[in-house]
């Protein structure tokens, strides 16, 4: 999503970018409580967690 808009867009840029990371945890989630289908799995919510911050170490800071 980064290399496809780099800031152009100073509206949605970062409604993209906060809120496609919270609704893939929340999915997750979801699937905990049987709300959604699917299978709750930890190293998911892992891998969520440490590519977010690598995308906050790479491209932000």
């Amino acid at each position: 999503m980064y290399s496809i808009w780099k800031k152009e867009d100073k509206i949605f840029y970062p409604l993209f970018i906060s809120y496609l990371p919270l609704i893939a945890i929340f999915s997750e989630f979801m699937q905990l409580v049987h709300v959604i289908p699917g299978t709750f799995d930890v190293m998911d919510l892992l891998s969520y967690g440490i590519s977010i911050a690598l995308f906050i170490l790479v491209k932000i800071l």
